[in-house]
């Protein structure tokens, strides 16, 4: 079954116009944002439209072969670039809850070190609290990739805290949280704990707050961070073609000030 599964889906997806950079396969299309995602947050109440989401392209969304988003396809786009400019000879790459996929790719490059780590997960390096990363000392890495991680996690601040002590003086650190154009202020509430009301008022099951971009940016910016927002035009125009990265695409690249 899985074999007949496995080449219906290459008859339906194989060749085209795309080409995911994560796992270099062409594609005819990707696989759109979840509709039940959407549908469950709008029947609980949720306001807002996905559509109208940074970072997202909401028809295109993930590789059918590998599973990547358009967001991890646009790190791989922006490191790919970054790699070329700075030329080490070796980067220490921490990678927050990754997908599979997307570190094989990094784990393939020989100049990268690269390190996965979750607080729960049982296939990375490191299992940890990112709130409190005692396992790792000051200074540890060059890169950290931190995607639709600090919307999960109770101190968001601690773990800000954390990502700035780790990353070394001349590094790169990509956080990212999911931002809505039309969120005017942060929401988060300890007693919304019932999958109806997070589903209302973040809009998944297992986020805790829906960060305002104004607020998620002064929080990184508190805590010692310069930002550079990288958008598509920033980057190579056929790759981000390629690959489906939307037009409302920006990239939080934090360094130490």
């Amino acid at each position: 079954m899985k074999i007949f599964l496995d080449l219906l889906k290459y008859l339906r997806f194989w060749g085209g116009t795309f080409r995911c950079i994560v796992c270099n396969r062409p594609v005819r299309r990707f696989f759109p944002f979840s509709s039940e995602l959407q549908r469950k947050a709008k029947g609980n109440g949720f306001p807002y439209d996905f559509r109208r989401m940074e970072t997202l392209n909401v028809d295109n969304c993930n590789c059918p072969f590998c599973l990547s988003s358009d967001r991890e396809r646009l790190y791989l786009i922006f490191l790919e670039k970054y790699f070329n400019q700075t030329r080490k000879t070796k980067y220490y790459l921490l990678d927050f809850a990754p997908n599979k996929a997307f570190a094989k790719h990094l784990k393939s490059k020989s100049f990268v070190e690269y390190t996965s780590t979750d607080i729960s997960r049982p296939d990375v390096d490191l299992r940890m609290d990112i709130c409190d990363m005692k396992e790792i000392a000051d200074e540890s890495f060059d890169v950290i990739i931190c995607s639709h991680v600090l919307e999960h996690v109770s101190r968001p601040d601690n773990g800000i805290g954390e990502l700035f002590r780790i990353l070394r003086a001349k590094g790169m650190a990509i956080i990212m949280v999911p931002l809505f154009f039309d969120v005017v202020n942060t929401v988060e509430d300890i007693s919304h704990t019932t999958e109806s009301e997070r589903l209302k008022f973040y809009g998944q099951i297992d986020h805790v707050r829906l960060f305002a971009r104004h607020d998620f940016l002064g929080r990184l910016r508190t805590a010692g961070f310069a930002i550079k927002e990288v958008v598509p035009s920033m980057l190579d125009a056929e790759s981000v073609r390629k690959n489906a990265i939307a037009e409302n695409s920006i990239l939080y690249v934090c360094t130490r000030t």
